[in-house]
């Protein structure tokens, strides 16, 4: 499985080979699109019961473990906990930073465009 947006993946699987396997789809994807990946912006999050150190690849450069990464705006973690404080305390600044140009009902925007705006913008 990998859940894609935009120019982020996450590959995800069961075991190393899995992992692996997905790797090699992804790079023979890439040759074929001609389109390059770099494999020092990727990260290794392994999230397991059992937290074992193993190599994958990207082509001939190997991807480095980590215990966190970030992906779509979230921290991955290897507990797989989200950061949920920090994602409500950005969605209080896109907030805070869009009741300037007119986002409140009293003397801004209409309540239909306002509500657009806090769906598109706040929520996610």
């Amino acid at each position: 499985m990998a859940p894609t947006c935009a120019d982020d993946i996450a590959v995800l699987a069961e075991n190393q080979h899995e992992v692996q396997a997905l790797l090699d789809i992804v790079e023979n994807c890439t040759i074929r699109d001609l389109v390059t990946m770099n494999p020092n912006k990727s990260d290794l999050v392994p999230i397991t019961k059992c937290q074992s150190i193993f190599s994958v690849y990207l082509g001939k450069n190997e991807i480095t473990q980590k215990s966190e990464t970030k992906h779509l705006g979230l921290i991955r973690k290897s507990k797989n906990k989200l950061n949920t404080e920090d994602r409500l305390k950005l969605a209080r600044k896109t907030l805070y930073a869009l009741l300037v140009p007119g986002l409140h009902a009293r003397k801004g925007m209409s309540l239909i465009v306002a509500y657009k705006i806090w769906k598109t913008y706040v929520i996610p």
